[in-house]
């Protein structure tokens, strides 16, 4: 009788086992949606990120006078999901954004419930700057040196990674709002260009327009730290975002042209 009832007793527990090793190999179905839903996409998304627009002479961007390789702990690179987001309306979205190397920078790409989008991208520290649009587009992170003058470095999107630099004088001191006098070159040097900067405040971000000779381009920015983080587009379309670092996760503000608040999307690294 005993050695029935610790058969029994043995049956049941591998009976348990089995079930757990059956909800452990299975998975949320919810998890394998997500993956077939975003995370997939991305990978047959991967190099059309850039889009089809070619420019000559268009902008890029400055490296950081910090390193941009990637920490020991997390590197940038691979697939993040978006845990928490709340667009410039309150609403949420669902979705998954890739990164890749991109020679200084980065390419991004997202796809969530909301739309898919491209992105291009540098590291400063903890913090990542990005840009996206359609069409011409770019990212550029202004240095606020408090005497109403600005060090920028940015990068387009439909160049190959490489780094322009673009300092603003004129503005006045303690403020960012305000009409700028422009001097930059595009990447190694080899073609400066000059022109004039408007920066105007709505709300909690800024508008800025650019007018240089032979282009001229629009964007967005908001404040991050002693920077100013502009996105900006030479299309009907573009936005910045800054991600804050943590480790496998980035804390995330955004915001898009002509808006006068910023949304918010915060990442994990799953891939």
């Amino acid at each position: 009788m005993k050695k029935t009832v610790a058969f029994l007793l043995f049956l049941g527990a591998m009976a348990v086992l089995l079930l757990q090793m059956k909800g452990y190999f299975e998975r949320d179905p919810r998890e394998k949606a997500f993956k077939k839903k975003y995370v997939d996409k991305l990978e047959q998304m991967e190099g059309n990120e850039e889009g089809t627009a070619k420019v000559n002479n268009v902008k890029g961007n400055t490296v950081s006078e910090t390193s941009t390789e990637e920490t020991q702990e997390v590197s940038l690179i691979g697939t993040w999901k978006i845990t928490k987001s709340f667009s410039l309306n309150g609403d949420s979205y669902e979705g998954a954004v890739k990164f890749s190397q991109k020679g200084e920078g980065y390419s991004v790409q997202w796809n969530t419930n909301a739309g898919s989008y491209g992105g291009i991208a540098i590291r400063n520290d903890n913090n990542l700057f990005v840009g996206w649009g359609n069409g011409t587009y770019g990212v550029v992170a202004y240095k606020m040196n408090g005497d109403g003058t600005m060090s920028g470095r940015w990068m387009a999107a439909q160049s190959k990674g490489t780094i322009g630099t673009e300092n603003l004088s004129g503005g006045t001191a303690g403020q960012i709002a305000g009409t700028y006098q422009v001097s930059g070159n595009n990447p190694g040097k080899t073609q400066p260009y000059s022109g004039s900067l408007i920066i105007k405040q709505t709300g909690s971000v800024y508008q800025v327009d650019w007018k240089l000779a032979g282009q001229n381009a629009k964007g967005v920015g908001i404040k991050v730290g002693d920077y100013l983080v502009v996105g900006w587009g030479m299309g009907s379309s573009f936005g910045v975002v800054n991600y804050a670092i943590n480790g496998n996760k980035m804390l995330g503000r955004w915001s898009i042209g002509a808006a006068d608040r910023e949304g918010v999307e915060d990442l994990e690294k799953i891939k």
